[in-house]
């Protein structure tokens, strides 16, 4: 099988590369069932491929912890902050070398969770759609409409058939890969799955390639760029590529690896595809950090003000080496991501108004109490070393309370439709006339990890994608994945 992956990423044929793709996906999806639910299995001749926040020990209990955080971070989709005109033509047709070790991982198709326990839902595609269950297979007209029903069923209409049922789960395939399924307004390569976590609802989970998975990723995480930061894209490849890795390690026995929001990656399907973006990941495949004998946690923000953090200082826990708070600055003591309109921001309330918004949210904080009462005052009382809040006292009628650390965020919410979080943990407190709390702070998100804008300025700065990396992820190294 190594072979093969070497002969793609060298030659890069396009139709052998097909051919090859479709073979390994038909190996793993036949040799694991327990991930892909009623796998499609092809009639003899037929053509069809079989597309199918981190956990450092790979445990189910950790794993779930991980996740509750990474959820909560709530962070925007930073990718339309970084658009560019696309370029002509192809720039990058530069061979790549795969001069990297080799780590082994399990080399399956990834399985993102797109839709979770709703009532229902339409998929289409300008091909006939299979749906191949426990009990056979069925073949539909477009489009076709799925409901949940009673038991572990589901409730299909499409048009010209007749009203049925079909078993759960059930793989929603086409026999073409150049025809994609469509789910509500969204395209998807791969197959669809259909299951059921809970009574009378359904979910859809994309099963695909990996690989195919980070061309709907990297565009929605750092951007429609241009070629002068195409080592940007890259950094943002192999960060997208660890991250997706290493929760497939985390969540092998459970029915969907990742979710396609900000709890996990912004996955958006075929629809976001991009030629730069595309070329990136070609000129990076299955490449991933490692530290030591473990995939690396690649955790990536948006614009650090200046400094990022170290991991414990926003989520607690234990220190990771790779993990490390730098200054984010080149040697005449510029700060790489200054640019970004992040960088510095202004957010000012009205003191009672912050008040229900705290009132409404400290369940959510790091807060000593649930806040109750007229805000008075806050103040910063400590700071990390990169800047970030460690802890603040909030005054109000009702007494003191305390919160800190990165979920502070998560109390002083924004004056905005569905109060989203604070930008940054890296701010300072001003008051103003009219009993006005203003608050003016650095940066875009959790600090972490790569910041997306700096890494875009290195890269135009003439750096590589692989400096870049190991400019933000101390002591990482990379490695090309290869199958077990």
């Amino acid at each position: 099988m190594s072979i093969v992956i070497t002969i793609i990423s060298k030659y890069r044929i396009g139709s052998v590369k097909a051919v090859l793709c479709a073979a390994f996906l038909i190996f793993v999806t036949s040799c694991a069932p327990f991930l892909v639910p009623n796998p499609p299995v092809p009639a003899s001749g037929s053509s069809s491929v079989q597309a199918a926040e981190d956990n450092e020990k790979s445990k189910p209990a950790a794993a779930a912890k991980e996740r509750k955080v990474r959820t909560d971070i709530n962070e925007a989709d930073f990718g339309g902050v970084f658009e560019e005109s696309a370029p002509e033509g192809d720039s990058f047709a530069d061979a790549f070398t795969d001069d990297h070790e080799h780590f082994t991982v399990d080399m399956r198709p990834i399985r993102v969770m797109l839709r979770r326990n709703v009532k229902e839902g339409a998929v289409s595609s300008s091909a006939e759609i299979t749906a191949r269950t426990n009990s056979g297979t069925v073949t539909f007209n477009n489009p076709i409409h799925f409901e949940a029903s009673t038991g572990n069923t589901v409730a299909v209409k499409s048009e010209g058939n007749p009203k049925r049922t079909l078993n759960l789960p059930c793989t929603l395939i086409v026999d073409d890969p150049r025809h994609l399924l469509r789910l509500g307004g969204d395209s998807y390569r791969g197959t669809l799955i259909i299951t059921s976590e809970s009574a009378k609802a359904i979910s859809f989970i994309n099963v695909l390639d990996v690989e195919d998975y980070l061309r709907g990723v990297v565009p929605k995480e750092i951007g429609t760029l241009g070629e002068s930061a195409i080592e940007a894209v890259k950094v943002q490849a192999v960060a997208a590529r660890t991250y997706a890795y290493k929760r497939m390690a985390a969540n092998q026995r459970n029915i969907f690896d990742l979710v396609s929001t900000v709890a996990d990656q912004v996955y958006a399907g075929a629809k976001v595809e991009y030629a730069v973006s595309d070329l990136a990941i070609e000129q990076t495949k299955d490449i991933i950090m490692v530290y030591g004998d473990a995939i690396a946690g690649a955790f990536y923000h948006s614009t650090c003000g200046g400094k990022t953090a170290n991991i414990e200082d926003v989520w607690g826990g234990a220190a990771r080496p790779y993990l490390r708070s730098i200054d984010d600055a080149d040697s005449l003591g510029n700060i790489y991501c200054s640019q970004s309109r992040a960088f510095t921001w202004e957010e000012s309330w009205n003191g009672a108004q912050l008040g229900k918004i705290m009132t409404r949210f400290s369940t959510d904080a790091n807060i000593s109490a649930p806040f109750k009462g007229n805000l008075r005052k806050i103040e910063v009382k400590e700071r990390f070393a990169c800047g970030r809040v460690k802890s603040c006292s909030i005054v109000s009628s009702s007494g003191t309370f305390s919160a800190g650390g990165d979920r502070v965020r998560f109390l002083l919410r924004r004056e905005l439709a569905a109060n989203p979080i604070l930008r940054s943990s890296n701010f300072e407190v001003q008051t103003a006339a009219g009993g006005r709390v203003v608050i003016k702070g650095r940066g875009y998100g959790h600090g972490i990890g790569m910041c997306q804008t700096g890494a875009i300025a290195r890269a135009r700065a003439g750096q590589n994608f692989e400096q870049i990396l190991k400019a933000y992820y101390s002591g990482v190294e990379l490695r090309t994945v290869t199958p077990q």
